[in-house]
């Protein structure tokens, strides 16, 4: 089953999602001093690499959509960090990477729902 976490809350959901993964890569770079033209000198620091994921649920309640839609208000969309176990079992520290959940309604009480997840910056 799959469910996030966020201080006292847990959400989870009556499907497993389809779940697509990849990887961004993330570098920190710092700023060395500047040049006679007052360009900053710039160069790499450190790289790291970040999953990214999509979720789509293809068939999700109307009441686990609303509660997906309090949770997305309770962490502040891409604000909070929360804790994401997937229906593997991984557990990860993740945020939401837009400031909406896009959904659409597919049958009866039944939403097809689709958002991206990133995790945690570890830097």
């Amino acid at each position: 089953m799959t469910e996030f976490d966020f201080q006292a809350t847990t959400l989870a959901f009556n499907c497993d999602p389809v779940r697509d993964g990849n990887s961004q890569d993330i570098t920190r770079r710092q700023v060395a001093g500047r040049y006679s033209d007052g360009r900053p000198v710039i160069y790499d620091k450190s790289s790291a690499q970040r999953g990214v994921y999509t979720l789509q649920f293809k068939r999700l309640t109307g009441a686990v959509l609303d509660e997906l839609l309090s949770f997305f208000a309770l962490v502040q969309g891409v604000r909070y960090a929360f804790t994401w176990t997937d229906h593997l079992g991984t557990v990860r520290s993740v945020k939401f990477s837009s400031s909406a959940i896009k959904y659409s309604q597919v049958g009866p009480d039944r939403f097809a729902v689709e958002f991206s997840l990133n995790e945690d910056d570890p830097l």
